[in-house]
C-alpha cells in the first residue's frame, strides 16, 4: 500500500509524481488532498489521464486492488477496515481538514503495517507527521518531497525534522523510489537510508 498526503500544490505534484509510476504497479494506491467539495472527483480523472495507473475517487467499500488508486473524497476521511476495503469517515476534522493525512495513514499503518509506504508532498501545516509515526512504528517506510522543491515546504519539511522520512528527493526521483520500493528493491534515491 502506498498513501500519499498533499495539500497546497498537491495537484501538481501528485500530477508530476503518478506521471512516472508504471501501469500495473503491484500495490494499491491511496491519495488525501485537502480540497473543497466538488474538487476531488475532477482530481481523480486529472491523475487517470496524466500516467498509467487509474485513479477514482474513493467510496464506501470500495475494493483495493493492486494498480489502482483511489482519491479520498472531500468532506471525508478515507480509512482502510480490517476487510482491506476503503471506508469513509465523517469524524471531526483533524488539523482543521477532512480528509486528513493523519487519520489516513494511521489506518494504513493498522491494516499494512511493514506492508505501507507513506509519501508526504507539498503542503502547509503538519499533518502527515502523527500518520508517518505511525507508519514507520508498524514497520513501514516513509519518503518526503524534497522540501526546497515543494510549492510548500511545511508538511515534507515536518517529517524530515521529524526524522521519519528514510527517503527525501524531487518528485521525479521520488517516483522512481516509491516503484523501487513497490517491487521490493531499496529506494537507493535521495538522501538517508534509502
Amino acid at each position: 500500500m502506498v498513501a500519499i498526503g498533499a495539500s497546497t500544490g498537491g495537484p501538481r505534484a501528485l500530477e508530476v509524481l503518478v506521471r512516472a509510476l508504471p501501469a500495473g504497479l503491484p500495490v494499491a494506491l491511496l491519495v488525501t488532498q485537502h480540497m473543497p467539495r466538488g474538487f476531488t472527483a475532477p482530481l481523480a480523472r486529472r491523475l487517470s489521464d496524466a500516467g498509467r495507473i487509474p485513479f477514482f475517487e474513493g467510496y464506501e467499500g470500495a475494493p483495493l486492488e493492486e494498480g489502482v488508486g483511489f482519491v479520498a473524497p472531500a468532506g471525508w476521511h478515507l480509512t482502510v477496515g480490517a476487510d482491506g476495503r476503503l471506508h469513509l469517515d465523517d469524524g471531526p476534522p483533524v488539523h482543521h481538514v477532512r480528509p486528513a493525512v493523519d487519520v489516513m495513514l494511521r489506518s494504513v499503518a493498522r491494516r499494512f503495517g511493514p506492508d505501507a509506504l507513506a509519501v508526504i508532498l507539498t503542503g502547509m501545516g503538519t499533518d502527515g507527521v502523527d500518520g508517518a509515526r505511525a507508519i514507520r512504528a508498524a514497520g513501514g517506510r516513509c519518503f518526503a518531497q524534497e522540501p526546497a522543491s515543494a510549492a510548500a515546504p511545511s508538511m515534507p519539511g515536518a517529517v524530515v525534522r521529524e526524522g521519519l522520512a528514510e527517503c527525501v528527493a524531487p518528485l521525479e526521483q521520488l517516483a522512481g523510489a516509491v516503484v523501487q520500493w513497490a517491487l521490493g528493491r531499496p529506494a537507493g534515491h535521495g538522501r538517508g537510508k534509502g
